[in-house]
């Protein structure tokens, strides 16, 4: 499925075609891993550093962080090649990216939810360990409900996940912070 376009084109419609769907996917991979790279490096160095562009280190500091973010985006371009190599099956690539869904938006789905629908606080230190350990208990879930129910977890697994995240958010509450009303 992932390689239609590219083959139709290659195959069927001639040299002109296959220069326009290449020329087209390098495109939209850099203008894709460009944006992706900066965001990440800027919401990095500004939210997290609280990085100055008047501090005297400023640029060197966000050029190592763009080659670290840089190797990490590399990192995950790899695994997902070599994924299907080491599960020894063919998986669409928009599966793959859409069954990771499910575990990376789960956690923010939680989270979104509990802030949507409480007025409770939470206990802060302890949310990204939250978000990490439900993420693979929804992974441990789903391997042993494929080997001993025959059930394969499909794209609901978001939902279980961002449940999962919402009660483990309801365990972490503060009491209720008021909320003022406007006049």
């Amino acid at each position: 499925p992932d390689v239609f376009f590219p083959l139709l084109a290659m195959e069927q419609l001639g040299t002109l075609a296959t220069l326009c769907v290449v020329v087209g996917l390098v495109a939209a991979a850099y203008n894709s891993a460009d944006g992706t790279l900066t965001a990440l490096t800027t919401s990095y160095c500004v939210d997290i550093l609280k990085l100055e562009e008047d501090h005297p280190n400023a640029l060197r500091r966000r050029h190592r962080v763009q080659l670290v973010v840089a190797l990490a985006y590399l990192g995950t371009i790899l695994l997902f090649y070599y994924s299907n190599r080491w599960l020894g099956e063919s998986v669409p690539a928009i599966d793959m990216a859409l069954g990771l869904a499910g575990y990376t938006y789960g956690p923010l789905l939680g989270m979104f939810a509990f802030g949507l629908f409480t007025r409770y606080g939470v206990a802060d230190k302890y949310v990204p360990w939250l978000c990490l350990a439900v993420p693979l208990l929804c992974w441990l879930v789903s391997r042993a409900s494929a080997a001993y129910l025959g059930y394969n977890f499909g794209f609901e697994l978001l939902l279980l996940n961002g449940l999962l995240v919402f009660a483990g958010l309801w365990l972490l509450r503060k009491p209720r912070v008021p909320v003022p009303i406007p006049s």
